[in-house]
């Protein structure tokens, strides 16, 4: 045994079993292992004691233990194909039961064939590592047929196992699995399994396995392994992030488009002859090889021009490769026969792979493994980053032979490798895209004519990347266009008119790569440019409204559109908008469909989806009958500009509990016509504005509250109208649920449904409360029950449960009736803020106390027996009832003498008008507070700095 962040073992436990497979801890320490191979049984440590004992008896070793949340201790024997299981609460020795298998070997989903390690979740699911079948099987609650959960004979194949040997579930219900012949650790996760650990193939090195048994996780997500063959326990640490990738991985919908419209982002003057090396990181960076003088091109976000050019002694590079660093990888292979790495720190050359000709392809996977492939040797070889021997290549796909068969490759050229190291071929030469899951030698046709069905025709694939939904996109370089699947298959997505030189066309694409936006950049080799063919979002939305009037709007932006009934307010864009669908066309950017009607003015609003974006576009109307465009739109007019400073003599108020003391400024604002309105401010603080109707106040900043810009939300402990008074605790208060819904001046059965349905429910929680207090009391009122103390506490008991649920309608009622009659008076509030709450909790506490002292007699009757004193008893119960309610009140006196009403100034240079009202609202807590009415103002603004 390791406590945590011991190096060397802090514990050792000697026992007498022998050549145990597993074991297994519960939460008190003790612990289950196996010791079956030679004394038929499974035994417990006992943490308490230090002593084993027998807890069950089994025929064969048990290669995998756990213990549900019952108690239930289940053993997994392999060599009897079974999972047996025994609840450690039957007093039976041999009590064992089937938990899955049939107890004869087999692959149907009845049966188990060499089971191994087991779990069991909460639902009491049993997951068992079926190693011989090469599958992880779900036996649910009662099923005696299991479900595949993993490996190859599942309904939809996730991953390929070769004797799964552990699992464990995390939080999520993701599977991790111990791949023992492929020496590896695999996860699930949203996009289905991938490799976590051992992903190198097997071996001795610090990211190897040979022949791992099982692993577990600790509290930080770390992972411990057994590494068999190696004879070693190896930890590997959880690291953020540990998949992030460098490039974009869109998420689309499945009715995107993309403006067949190419704009030219940069041409031969830029990127010289016949570009085909591009690359788009997640900072949408591009990077781009020109092969004509054998230099590397960045542009960054919004530039125009590239923003760095980086010259080097690489030749005639075919592809890039960019990593979360920085670092490139560029091909280098045609005339020097390696690939070489542009460190970004150091702005320095070094060389990281030998190869025999050019890498058509170059990809660094999430383990860092680097591959390259080799066009003119039909093969794809890759190289881990961490191995110090630079001559340590190894096959990926392909034999090195020219051929169409399942593990040969024809003049392969791009490359995909997804974070379950399953990797993806455009195999030119057989016009076809592959797919090399790890281990494998021969590859799955996904795209081509090679496919059964057939999915798309492909001439030459030449590059290829995965969307986050691992969709494919796939450059089809001799049919001159980019093609893509969804959930309908494959589809054209660029270039589907025709070879050319026009915007919409390409000539001899050969590679691309999407921006964080999903912009697409391909390289139009023979057209010797980047094109940039934007993705146009908006049109995800897909639905169909029938109507007389069809808006139909194209052009250079992305644009976006809505309809308003009478007027738009910039302010409010939802106010008045109309219902709506943008509906998907090939041939036009934007579709809306509306019924308009007659002697109606309404208001089309043009905006580009994205921001900062100009241009020009066209509107078509068709429909019934004529319709006229008028121009609203107009320049801003600034009316007015302000200036003041904020300084030490300023005011100050709590904003929240996090920034208290703000120094804040307030303007009365005269509005002379009615209309929409745009206020800004430029400072040289962190500024925020707020806009109040009629009145501020500085003790409830909530209230009145019109419009706020870049202002924090309120605090979660504010309670009432103070911080830092009381904090919030577990639950909701009365005022939480109510405040916000109760309307002043509104009879209750004006007010919300909520209410209403409060209101309802605590009546019948009052009435339920009621006759369970009054039978209690009619109960042990009887002379019969009071013979011992105990029934002298529970006759108390029933009083106070009766004060305590009549107390607490009277408190609801008050909290409710306050809000709604604000001309309550004064000393009402006074005397309901300070009073009700320390009643109420006098009762509830009382009534807890008398609840304990039942228990405590109860305890002292069966400790004591025959020798239970009844007069003693009853005599100390009359004492305790006298005596707890003063020392119940003695706790809340302090409560009574510190809630009061809280009063604010106004702020300087604020009159305070004469005749103004003070009104105190009760809240919750009995935090009250003064409100003065200002009648004088009717739109207020502040402008205030943040200070700490």
């Amino acid at each position: 045994m390791w406590q945590e962040e011991n190096i060397n073992p802090t514990n050792i436990i000697t026992g007498s079993f022998i050549n145990p497979y597993s074991l297994f801890v519960t939460l008190n320490g003790d612990i289950y292992i196996d010791d079956g191979e030679q004394n038929g049984r499974v035994q417990k440590w006992i943490a308490e004691t230090n002593t084993f004992v027998t807890v069950m008896r089994v025929s064969l070793s048990c290669w995998g233990l756990f213990v549900d949340i019952n108690d239930t201790l289940y053993c997994s024997i392999q060599y009897r194909g079974q999972v047996v299981k025994r609840s450690l609460n039957d007093a039976v020795m041999t009590s064992n039961r089937v938990a899955a298998g049939t107890d004869f070997p087999g692959s149907t989903s009845n049966q188990l064939s060499g089971p191994r390690g087991i779990f069991v979740d909460v639902n009491l699911d049993l997951y068992v590592a079926d190693f011989n079948n090469n599958r992880v099987q779900l036996f649910q609650l009662g099923e005696s047929n299991g479900i595949t959960v993993a490996g190859n004979t599942s309904l939809n194949p996730t991953i390929t196992l070769r004797g799964p040997s552990g699992i464990v579930l995390d939080t999520e219900k993701y599977l991790f699995i111990v791949d023992q012949h492929n020496h590896r650790i695999v996860g699930s996760g949203l996009n289905g399994f991938r490799c976590l650990v051992g992903c190198y193939g097997y071996g001795s090195q610090s990211n190897q396995l040979f022949r791992p048994a099982s692993f577990s996780f600790d509290p930080y997500g770390n992972m411990f392994v057994t590494d068999t063959e190696n004879h070693r326990i190896q930890k590997f640490l959880l690291m953020k992030d540990s998949f992030a990738v460098s490039f974009n991985q869109p998420k689309f919908c499945s009715t995107a488009i993309r403006n067949s419209n190419g704009i030219t982002f940069a041409d031969r003057s830029i990127v010289g002859r016949f570009p085909t090396a591009i690359f788009v990181n997640k900072n949408n960076t591009v990077y781009v090889a020109n092969r004509e003088n054998n230099t590397i091109l960045m542009w960054h976000e919004e530039s125009v021009n590239p923003t760095k050019i980086i010259s080097g002694n690489f030749t005639n590079p075919y592809s890039l490769f960019v990593t979360l660093n920085g670092d490139i990888y560029i091909d280098d292979g045609k005339e020097n026969d390696r690939v070489q790495k542009w460190s970004a720190e150091t702005n320095n050359f070094i060389t990281v792979m030998n190869v025999e000709s050019s890498c058509w392809g170059l990809f660094v996977d999430i383990s860092d493994t680097l591959y390259c492939s080799l066009y003119n040797h039909h093969q794809v070889v890759k190289r881990s980053l961490n191995d110090p021997v630079m001559n340590s290549n190894r096959v990926a796909a392909g034999t090195g032979i020219n051929g169409s068969d399942s593990n040969q490759l024809a003049r392969p050229h791009g490359i995909f490798v997804d974070v379950n190291l399953d990797l993806y071929v455009a195999d030119c030469g057989n016009d076809r895209v592959q797919l090399f899951q790890p281990g494998e030698s021969n590859g799955i046709t996904l795209a081509g004519s090679l496919t059964y069905p057939t999915t798309i025709s492909l001439d030459c694939p030449s590059g290829i990347v995965l969307d986050a939904e691992r969709y494919l996109f796939i450059v089809d370089q001799n049919n001159h266009r980019i093609v893509g699947s969804n959930l309908d298959g494959f589809r054209c997505l660029i270039g589907c008119y025709g070879m050319g030189s026009q915007s919409n066309q390409l000539n001899n694409p050969f590679s691309f790569s999407f921006d964080h936006s999903g912009n697409m950049f391909i390289t139009d080799q023979f057209n010797s440019r980047i094109q940039e063919f934007k993705y146009l979002r908006r049109l995800c939305v897909k639905a169909i409204k029938s109507g007389y009037y069809s808006f139909r709007v194209s052009g250079a932006i992305d644009p976006y559109g809505s309809i308003y009934k009478n007027k738009f307010n910039p302010l409010h864009p939802l106010e008045n908008l109309l219902n709506q669908d943008y509906v998907r066309d090939s041939h036009m950017q934007l579709k809306l469909d509306i019924y308009l009607d007659v002697d109606i003015i309404y208001v089309l609003v043009m905006t580009t989806f994205d921001s900062k974006v100009t241009g020009g576009f066209s509107i078509v109307v068709l429909g019934e009958n004529e319709v006229i465009l008028d121009r609203l739109s107009t320049p801003v007019n600034i009316q007015l500009k302000y200036s003041l400073k904020l300084t030490d003599d300023s005011p100050t108020y709590y904003r929240d509990c996090q920034v208290p003391h703000c120094h804040y400024e307030t303007l009365q604002i005269h509005v002379n016509t009615t209309g929409s309105y745009i206020l800004w401010s430029k400072s040289n603080t962190d500024a925020y504005g707020y806009i109040y109707k009629n009145d501020f106040n500085p003790l409830k900043a909530s209230e009145n509250l019109l419009l706020s810009h870049g202002g924090p939300k309120q605090s979660s402990c504010v309670i009432g109208d103070q911080c830092n008074v009381y904090m919030k605790g577990i639950g909701l208060t009365l005022d939480d649920i109510l405040r916000d819904e109760l309307q002043p001046n509104t009879v209750l059965n004006n007010q919300s449904f909520s209410i209403k349905l409060s209101a309802g429910l605590t009546i019948i929680m009052f009435v339920a409360g009621l006759i369970n207090s009054i039978l209690s009391f009619i109960t042990f009122q009887h002379k019969d029950s009071q013979q011992v103390g105990c029934g002298m506490y529970l006759l108390a008991s029933s009083i106070t449960s009766l004060l305590a649920i009549s107390m607490f309608i009277i408190k609801f009622w008050f909290v409710v009736l306050t809000h709604i009659n604000v001309s309550t008076s004064l000393s009402v509030l006074r005397g309901g803020c300070a009073s009700i709450e320390p009643i109420l909790k006098l009762f509830l506490y009382l009534d807890g106390w008398l609840n304990a002292c039942v228990a405590v007699e109860r305890a002292t009757l069966i400790f004591k027996g025959v020798n239970f004193d009844k007069k003693k008893s009853k005599f100390i119960a009359r004492q305790t009832i006298l005596i707890l309610p003063f020392c119940i009140f003695g706790t809340l006196i302090h409560e009574l003498a510190f809630r009061r009403l809280f009063v604010y100034e106004a702020a300087p240079g604020m009159i305070k008008p004469i005749g103004s009202a003070e009104i105190c609202k009760k809240k919750e807590l009995g935090i009250c507070y003064m409100k003065l009415q200002i009648s004088l103002l009717k739109d207020f603004i502040r402008w205030h700095n943040k200070s700490a």
